[in-house]
C-alpha cells in the first residue's frame, strides 16, 4: 500500500532538494555500508555515494548474528563491499579512511588491506585510522610506506600494525600537516624517524607492546617534538627499550605507564609547561628488586611544575620502597592531587606529599583494601602548610571504617582551616544502619573550618 502521509512526502522532498555536497556530508557520518545502501532510495541517490570522501569500514565477525550467517560469509561480504566501493567511485579524492579489520577466526586478507590503504593515499587524505588484527601467532601487517608522505594528513591512527621501513623510506618521511598521531606497535623502531618528519605534531598516543613471537632487541626511544602538547606513552612490558628520552618544551599533558621498566637511561626534560600528569610505574618486586626504584622519584622531579598530578597504586608502591623523604620534590604549583594509598598503612606517604604541596587546593584519596592491622596513628610533628592555608576540597573514596582511615580524616578535618568541602564515599551504602552510624561519627568530629560542608555517602 502506498504511503500517503503528506508529512513523509514533505520530509523526503526536503532531503532530496538538498545539494549533493550537503547530502554527501550527511552520509559521511554513517558506516560506508549504510551509505552505499542509499542507492536504492531513488534515481537521485543511485550514484551519490560514489562522490563520498569519507569512508568508514569495520569488520569484526559477529557469531551471534540472527539468521545464522557464518563468519566466513560475513567476511566475504565485507571484502566484496570494500573492493567495490574503492573501485566504483569517482577519481580518488579520499579525505578520510577509517578501517577496522579484525579476524580472530579467519585468514586476514593482507593484500586487500594494502590495496585499500594505497587507494586512499593521495593529496587530499587528511585522516587515516587503521586497525588490523588477526588472532594468528606471527601475524604482521606492514603499513604501505606511501602513508608517510601524505602532505595533507592531519590525523594518523595506526593500531596493531608493523612499521618496516627501508633506510630510504625512513629518510623520506614527510608529514608537514600532521597534528595527531596514535601508534600501537610491537617495537619502537622507526618511531624517531616518523617524529622527525612531523614538525607540527601536537598530540601523540604511543603504545609499545612486544608480543611473544617478536624477537627481542635493544632499542632507544627518543621523543623530541617542539610543539607536542599531549603525550600518552604506554610501555606494556618487554618492549626492549633501554633508553628513553623525552624533550617536549610545549608539553601540557603527560600520561606515562611503564610496566616492568628496564631503562638504563631515563631522561625527561623541558616539562616546565606541563599542567596535568598521570604517572603509572609498575616495578616488579621479585624480578627487578630495588634496582630501578630511583626512576619514579626522578620522573616526579621532572614534573614538579605541574598543577595536577595523579599517582596510581603502582607508582605509590614504588615510592613507598624508595627513600621518599629525601627524593620527593617540592610541587610549588600543584593544586590538584589524586593518590591511591590502597590501605591505611600508607598514610605516611600522603603526609610527606602534603608537606611538599604548599598550594594544594583539591585532594582526592583512593583506598582499595581494608587494613585491619593499621598501625597506631602517629601525628606529624608539624601540620602541612597546605592544610592551614590552601586546601579547599577533599574527597575520600572507599572508606572501610578502620581506625587508620578514621584518624586520617579526623586530622584533615581538624587542621584544614580553609576547607569548604569534605566528601567521604563509604562502602556501607547497602547497610543503612551502619551508614547512619558512620555519618554521625563524622558529624561530631571537630572541624577547623566553619565553612566546611561534610558529605557522607
Amino acid at each position: 500500500m502506498a504511503d500517503t502521509n503528506p508529512l513523509c512526502k514533505s520530509v523526503d522532498g526536503i532531503i532530496s532538494s538538498l545539494p549533493d555536497s550537503v547530502l554527501c556530508h550527511i552520509l559521511s557520518f554513517l558506516p560506508t555500508s549504510t551509505s552505499v545502501r542509499t542507492c536504492i532510495l531513488s534515481h537521485r541517490w543511485r550514484h551519490l555515494w560514489k562522490d563520498l570522501q569519507f569512508f568508514n569500514f569495520s569488520f569484526i565477525p559477529d557469531l551471534r548474528r540472527r539468521g545464522g550467517e557464518s563468519a566466513g560469509k560475513q567476511h566475504s561480504r565485507f571484502l566484496d563491499l570494500a573492493n567495490a566501493v574503492l573501485v566504483q567511485r569517482n577519481p580518488l579524492q579520499i579525505r578520510n579512511l577509517s578501517l577496522v579489520y579484525e579476524t580472530p577466526y579467519l585468514d586476514l586478507n593482507k593484500d586487500a588491506v594494502t590495496g585499500w590503504v594505497e587507494a586512499a593515499i593521495g593529496p587530499h587524505l587528511e585522516e587515516l585510522r587503521l586497525r588490523v588484527w588477526s588472532g594468528k601467532i606471527g601475524f604482521r601487517f606492514v603499513v604501505p610506506p606511501g602513508v608517510f608522505s601524505c602532505r595533507a594528513l592531519v590525523n594518523l591512527n595506526l593500531d596493531g600494525v608493523t612499521l618496516e621501513l627501508t633506510p630510504e623510506a625512513s629518510s623520506s618521511i614527510h608529514l608537514p600537516s600532521l597534528k595527531t598521531l596514535h601508534l600501537f606497535l610491537d617495537s619502537p623502531d622507526h618511531v624517531d624517524s616518523i617524529l622527525s618528519g612531523c614538525p607540527l605534531l601536537e598530540t601523540m598516543h604511543l603504545t609499545i607492546q612486544r608480543f611473544q613471537h617478536c624477537a627481542p632487541n635493544i632499542s632507544a626511544l627518543k621523543i623530541h617534538v617542539p610543539f607536542l602538547k599531549r603525550l600518552e606513552f604506554i610501555d606494556s612490558g618487554d618492549s626492549g627499550i633501554v633508553r628513553f628520552e623525552l624533550d617536549a618544551p610545549s608539553l601540557e599533558y603527560l600520561f606515562i605507564r611503564l610496566w616492568y621498566p628496564v631503562y638504563c637511561q631515563f631522561s625527561v626534560t623541558n616539562t616546565r609547561n606541563v599542567v596535568e600528569a598521570r604517572v603509572d610505574c609498575l616495578i616488579d618486586d621479585g624480578y627487578f628488586g630495588d634496582k630501578y626504584l630511583g626512576l619514579v622519584p626522578k620522573l616526579l622531579h621532572s614534573l614538579c611544575q605541574t598543577r595536577s598530578l595523579v599517582l596510581v597504586w603502582s607508582t605509590v608502591k614504588a615510592l613507598l620502597r624508595a627513600p621518599i623523604v629525601v627524593n620527593l620534590p617540592e610541587f610549588r604549583n600543584l593544586s590538584n592531587l589524586e593518590i591511591n594509598l590502597k590501605s591505611s598503612n600508607n598514610t605516611s606517604l600522603l603526609l610527606s606529599m602534603l608537606d611538599r604541596c604548599g598550594k594544594l587546593h583539591v585532594l582526592t584519596i583512593y583506598k582499595d583494601t581494608f587494613a585491619a592491622d593499621a598501625p597506631t596513628w602517629i601525628e606529624p610533628a608539624s601540620v602541612p602548610k597546605c592544610l592551614e592555608s590552601h586546601l579547599l576540597v577533599v574527597k575520600f573514596s572507599r572508606y572501610h571504617g578502620n581506625r587508620g582511615d578514621l584518624e586520617l580524616i579526623a586530622y584533615i578535618l581538624q587542621n584544614g582551616l580553609v576547607l569548604t568541602s569534605m566528601t567521604i564515599e563509604t562502602i556501607f551504602k547497602v547497610d543503612p544502619d551502619q551508614h547512619r552510624r558512620v555519618t554521625e561519627q563524622f558529624c561530631h568530629m571537630p572541624k577547623g573550618s566553619n565553612t566546611c560542608h561534610l558529605n557522607v555517602n
